[in-house]
């Protein structure tokens, strides 16, 4: 049995976790494990960082993941991305987990990646909407129902190296290190 983590995707604060989440149905109809909000500084890249074992992802843009949408005009209405993770080059594995990143501008075009560390999957907008979710310019995330959430409480800096999902994987041994 192994573990495979994924990382804060920019340097910033904790700034609230599974406060309107945490098991229910959620936008885009998915049921997820634990949500995350890390504050960060406008227009900061949002990348994507992951265990070793993680050699492709496929990327398919979304609407809103939050289940308030902020006003219209705002830059990160409806701008997010799904990330799906896979072992093996080009998608060609069974899928080990999906990630749901959220309030994004500039993000990553549909389609299979590999090698998919420090790729950017967008950018954080400039405004803070201050709407149903969190005040201030931040990143959403959520994994699904299948992962588990690293606690942390809020106020807590955390960084592309702070490990914030985990799933446990039974056997990988037919994936390439």
């Amino acid at each position: 049995m192994a573990y495979i983590y994924v990382y804060a995707p920019i340097n910033g604060t904790q700034a609230g976790q599974d406060l309107y989440c945490d098991g229910k149905q959620h936008n885009p109809g998915i049921l997820c494990c634990g949500e995350n909000d890390i504050l960060g500084a406008a227009s900061s890249a949002v990348k994507f960082y992951s265990s070793s074992y993680i050699k492709s992802i496929r990327t398919t843009q979304l609407g809103n993941l939050c289940a308030t949408s902020p006003p219209a005009g705002f830059e990160w209405v409806n701008e997010g991305v799904k990330i799906e993770l896979y072992c093996n080059y080009d998608a060609q594995s069974a899928l080990i987990a999906t990630l749901f990143y959220g309030h994004l501008t500039n993000r990553i075009a549909n389609g299979v990646y590999n090698s998919p560390n420090s790729r950017t999957l967008g950018r954080l907008g400039s405004q803070d909407c201050n709407c149903a979710c969190y005040d201030g310019i931040h990143v959403h995330t959520e994994c699904d129902s299948s992962g588990y959430r690293i606690p942390r409480g809020c106020g807590v800096g955390v960084y592309t190296t702070s490990q914030m999902y985990r799933w446990t994987v039974p056997d990988l041994s037919a994936c390439p290190q």
